[in-house]
């Protein structure tokens, strides 16, 4: 293994070592992980309409897809990243004629020369069944 594979290797493990959390395994100021999804999934739904209108303001033309696909998945936030090996990870809503029918995630696994994370968002359209 060459030099910089270990010094990579290493980091890595430093890192996930020294990003744990140094507290009690309760907390009773912490909300209850229930109660967290639930709030995420409200949080997620206000970032659907506002992501398909930054869409549109962006490109206009975009409009017409949305009328003529037969449904869309929109994913308003998609974080990837790596050193090497990476990832990313999204979760997103599935339309059809406008109407939400279900939920969705995107997974990636990347391997190959890459340094850092970005995040974005996404629509994918479905022209047919």
């Amino acid at each position: 293994m060459s030099k910089l594979m270990l010094l990579a290797l290493v980091t890595v493990c430093l890192s996930a070592a020294l990003s744990q959390p140094a507290d009690a395994l309760w907390n009773p100021l912490k909300k209850d992980k229930k109660e967290e999804k639930a709030k995420d999934k409200e949080t997620k739904k206000s970032k659907v309409p506002e992501t398909i209108a930054t869409f549109k303001k962006k490109d206009p033309d975009i409009a017409s897809w949305f009328g003529k696909a037969y449904g869309y998945a929109v994913f308003p936030t998609v974080g990837k990243g790596g050193i090497w090996l990476g990832g990313a990870y999204g979760e997103g809503e599935v339309y059809t004629e406008g109407k939400l029918i279900g939920r969705t995630s995107l997974k990636q696994i990347t391997v190959g020369f890459q340094l850092g994370g970005q995040s974005y968002s996404e629509i994918i359209f479905f022209k047919n069944k």
